[in-house]
C-alpha cells in the first residue's frame, strides 16, 4: 500500500502515477504541473501503477561507447536490456534518467541533475506511450460544438486555431479542447482542459483583455518580455534564440468558464464531424472555403501530426527499432475513426481581418 498520485485522464481508461520516494515539494510540483492535462488525487492504492518515478537508486549502467554520439544526434539514448527498451537522458555528458519500459514503466532520476520541465516532459512522453499501445491516438488541433454538431480546427503551429477557437466562443459556440484530444473507436475525449493564452492573443484580440480582466497583471508583464526579447536577440547566438523566445512567451493557462461564463466544455463527442483545416495562402483577396475528400483530409492530418509531434516520434520510434515491433499506420487508423462527415480547407492571408474568417466558419459548419 503506497502513496501515489492517479491522473484521471478523460479517456475511458485511467493512467496512474506512483511517486514513490519523492520530496513533497517534488511531488507538489509535478502534480501541479500534471492538472493542467487530469485531475490529480493523492490516494493509497494496493496493486501495480502504471507509471513509477522515484530518484535514482543504483548507478546507473555502462553504456555502449557510441551512446554519447547518440545521445548527440537524438537527445537520448535508447538500449535493449534482457529484451526491453531504456532509455536514457544526459546532462552534460553524465546519464541523470533511466527509463525502462517493461510494466510497470519506471523512470529512475538524479533531481540534482534533470530538471523539472525535462522530468515533467518525460511523464507525458510515458502516458503518450501507453495511450498509444491502448489504441488511444492524441491529436493536435482543437474542437468546438455548436448545436451539439463537434468542429474539429486542424493547422500548424501558429495558423490561428486559437484566435479563431476563442471567437467562436465569442459568439456562443461549446468546446472540448483548444490544443490536443484523443480519439479512439470514433470517440473524441479532451485531453488538455486548459487554453493557453500568449501576448500576441489579447493584441490581436482587443476583447479578450475585456472579457478577461484576470489577465492584466500578465499583459502588463508583456513590456518586460518584449523589452528582454530584444536584448537577447542582440546578445544570444541565432541558433538559440528560438528557445528563447519559447522561454520567455509561456502563456497564460486559462479555464474558458472564467472568460466566456455562457460556454461549457464537453468532456466527450462522437463523429461524425466537421473537420476545418486551415491554411495560410499568400496573395489571395479574401478567405476561401474548399472541400476536402476523405483521403485528402486524412493525408493533411498525418502530416500535421508529424509536424506537432516530431521529437515524440522520433523517440517513439527508436523505442519501437529497440524491441523490434512494428509501427502504427496513423493513416489506418484515422480512416477508423473519422468514417465519414464534412471536411474542408480555409485558404487565407495572413493580412486576412478575423472577423470575416470566424463568420464564414460559422455559415459554413
Amino acid at each position: 500500500m503506497v502513496q501515489q498520485t492517479c491522473l484521471m485522464l478523460q479517456t475511458q481508461q485511467d493512467i496512474s502515477v506512483q511517486l514513490s520516494d519523492l520530496s513533497s515539494a517534488l511531488a507538489a510540483q509535478i502534480t501541479a504541473k500534471l492538472a493542467h492535462i487530469a485531475s490529480p488525487k493523492t490516494t493509497a492504492i494496493d496493486g501495480i501503477c502504471d507509471i513509477v518515478l522515484q530518484t535514482q537508486q543504483h548507478t546507473f549502467p555502462a553504456l555502449a561507447p557510441h551512446a554519447q554520439q547518440m545521445n548527440a544526434i537524438y537527445a537520448c539514448y535508447v538500449q535493449n536490456i534482457q529484451g526491453i527498451a531504456n532509455l536514457f537522458l544526459f546532462n552534460k555528458g553524465h546519464v541523470c534518467c533511466q527509463v525502462c519500459f517493461a510494466h510497470p514503466i519506471t523512470v529512475q532520476f538524479d533531481p540534482k541533475r534533470l530538471s523539472l520541465s525535462r522530468l515533467y516532459n518525460l511523464i507525458i512522453f510515458c502516458i503518450r506511450y501507453l495511450l498509444q499501445q491502448s489504441q488511444h491516438f492524441l491529436i493536435h488541433g482543437g474542437v468546438y460544438i455548436k448545436q451539439q454538431r463537434p468542429l474539429l480546427l486542424l493547422g500548424q503551429r501558429g495558423s490561428k486555431k486559437t484566435l479563431i477557437g476563442l471567437s467562436l466562443l465569442k459568439l456562443g459556440w461549446d468546446y472540448l479542447c483548444e490544443d490536443k484530444f484523443i480519439v479512439k473507436d470514433q470517440t473524441i475525449t479532451c485531453y488538455d482542459s486548459h487554453f493557453i493564452l500568449n501576448d500576441h492573443h489579447f493584441e490581436l484580440l482587443p476583447w479578450l483583455i475585456q472579457q478577461y480582466p484576470a489577465a492584466k497583471k500578465f499583459r502588463q508583464g508583456a513590456c518586460m518580455r518584449h523589452w528582454v526579447r530584444s536584448i537577447a536577440k542582440t546578445l544570444l547566438p541565432a541558433h538559440l534564440l528560438p528557445g528563447s523566445d519559447r522561454l520567455l512567451n509561456k502563456g497564460l493557462s486559462c479555464v474558458m468558464q472564467d472568460i466566456f461564463p455562457g460556454s461549457h466544455q464537453i468532456k466527450m463527442t462522437r463523429s461524425p464531424v466537421s473537420v476545418l483545416l486551415l491554411c495560410h495562402q499568400a496573395g489571395i483577396n479574401q478567405g476561401k472555403i474548399s472541400p476536402l475528400s476523405r483521403q485528402q483530409m486524412i493525408s493533411q492530418l498525418v502530416l500535421l501530426q508529424q509536424l506537432a509531434f516530431s521529437q515524440y516520434n522520433q523517440t517513439m520510434a527508436l523505442i519501437r527499432l529497440c524491441q523490434q515491433v512494428p509501427t502504427i499506420s496513423l493513416a489506418n487508423q484515422l480512416h477508423c475513426h473519422f468514417p465519414a462527415g464534412k471536411f474542408a480547407k480555409l485558404a487565407f492571408d495572413h493580412s486576412h481581418d478575423l472577423d470575416p474568417l470566424v463568420k464564414m466558419i460559422n455559415q459554413w459548419h
